[in-house]
């Protein structure tokens, strides 16, 4: 009986000390496992009044008459040329409408229907009116082109105009057809209105085109 109450009371001084020994341990990782969390609060947004001083405001209201001032006198300098061209147109006197009125007469005289006659001279007119296929040596000397090169092969074609293009020259393309009824493609630069500007291109753009460029009267219809 007394050695099973000595070995309790033994049991449980053991039990005691290790709880001594490992409960601040255990105590200790819970409090340092838990995150820290402020309670302070966010500082508050502070706003900044912006005051427009009396000396800008005064400075902005001499500029705003200022404007007006010139948005007036310029409507009044409007008004004053207007009034001055109308009075600048000259009456029509006595002698101006005796000639109208001489002249609406004559023109309702030689305005009797003739038909047929105003038929033919509206074709006859309309055949005058079509351009012809080439242009007079008067125009020619207006202007001229430089004809670089001509292909059978549209590629190469399109691949020379982009060339000359990208080296800052105005160049194009007309397509048109061989006396066998092939297809040709002739690149041209121009047109220049005058020669020596065309003349100064030449040796850029034969080095270009590797051929030698021409240096041609322009034809709006050929070229």
């Amino acid at each position: 009986m007394e050695n099973s109450l000595k070995q309790r009371i033994v049991g449980a001084v053991v039990l005691i000390g290790l709880a001594v020994i490992f409960l601040p341990a255990i105590l200790k990782e819970k409090t340092e496992s838990q995150p820290f969390q402020s309670e302070i609060p966010p500082k508050p947004i502070e706003l900044v009044e912006h005051r427009i001083s009396e000396e800008d405001t005064q400075k902005n209201r001499e500029v705003i008459g200022k404007l007006d001032q010139i948005a007036a006198e310029n409507r009044k300098k409007r008004v004053t040329d207007a009034t001055i061209g109308s009075a600048d147109e000259p009456e029509p006197t006595q002698n101006n409408r005796s000639t109208n009125q001489g002249i609406d007469q004559a023109s309702s005289l030689s305005n009797e229907p003739v038909e047929a006659q105003n038929k033919s001279a509206q074709v006859q007119t309309d055949v005058a009116q079509v351009p012809a296929e080439t242009i007079g040596k008067n125009f020619k000397d207006a202007a001229w082109v430089v004809k670089v090169a001509s292909f059978s092969n549209l590629d190469n074609a399109k691949k020379l105009v982009k060339k000359l293009k990208d080296a800052g020259h105005k160049a194009y393309r007309r397509d048109g057809k061989t006396a066998q009824g092939r297809a040709i493609y002739r690149i041209y630069v121009g047109p220049y209105i005058e020669k020596s500007a065309a003349a100064a291109q030449l040796a850029t753009i034969s080095s270009l085109s590797q051929s030698k460029a021409m240096l041609i009267a322009y034809d709006p219809i050929k070229h």
